[in-house]
């Protein structure tokens, strides 16, 4: 498998974190170096913080791949990121909304033009 040189991207709004994370994961799984279609694709993470034990744990289905290629803009890593941290509901599951954000990619940031 191809190594990548991509560094992990966190945003924290207490209690939760949000990670972005190129495990190897690819258009159909696994990443596929022969398939010339085939993208590295960022996942997300998101933990809660527990004041009980005083460490960060993941929420129940709150990780998911993305359309984000690991050589997307920085910039707009950080926007995607805090598109999902800022509509977490602390009250409440955040699986619906979590899943529809597994369909996110740079073109949902592109600037609007007239």
């Amino acid at each position: 498998m191809m190594e990548s040189m991509f560094e992990d991207i966190e945003l924290i709004r207490m209690p939760f974190k949000i990670t972005w994370e190129y495990i190897g994961e690819g258009h159909e799984g696994d990443y596929d170096l022969n398939d010339p279609e085939d993208e590295q694709l960022l996942r997300f993470s998101v933990d809660k913080w527990n004041e009980q034990n005083n460490e960060w744990e993941g929420i129940q289905d709150g990780s998911y791949c993305t359309q984000m290629p690991i050589e997307t803009d920085f910039r707009v890593l950080v926007r995607g990121l805090a598109e999902i941290l800022y509509n977490l509901n602390e009250d409440s599951s955040n699986k619906k909304y979590l899943e529809s954000m597994s369909w996110l990619s740079p073109e949902d940031f592109k600037e609007k033009t007239a």
